[in-house]
Parts: C-alpha cells; structure tokens; sequence
C-alpha cells in the first residue's frame, strides 16, 4: 500500500486509538491510497542456484526476493 505523501494524517492507529483517526480521515477529502495486489511468492531452485549470493540460508534469500519485489513494485527504489 502506497499512502498520500502529501497528506496530514498518518494512517497509523498504533499512537492514535481508532475513533479519532477515523474521523480525522474522513475529514480529509483529498486522502488516498493506492493497493498494489500481486501474485502469491512460490520459491524455487532456481531462485536458491541464481541467487546463493544474496546469503547463506533460504530463508534469507527469500527475504532479499520479496523485499526486491515489494520495492520494485511499489517504486521505492
């Protein structure tokens, strides 16, 4: 989810409790968000042999393929 850069109110409701941010948010008209849906990640061999660089375990090669991907997708690079 990629929020507005330019908006005042924070999504986050972990410093502010759920009742007035709500109302925060639907004050502000010009709030929006955009959702990037994409598909389901199935690690395979060919991911561990072309990408053994990216470290020693699996899991951690699957950290770097997702993170790549989430970046990418969502032009945080």
């Amino acid at each position: 989810m990629k929020f507005d850069t330019h908006s005042a109110v924070s999504p986050a409701f972990d410093c502010v409790p759920m009742g007035p941010l709500v109302i925060l948010n639907l004050c502000w008209c010009c709030y929006w968000v955009e959702v990037i849906d994409l598909p389901v990640f199935q690690p395979n061999d060919y991911l561990f042999k072309n990408h053994a660089d990216k470290g020693k375990k699996k899991w951690e090669i699957i950290a770097w393929a997702i993170r790549e991907i989430i970046s990418e997708a969502g032009s945080l690079q």
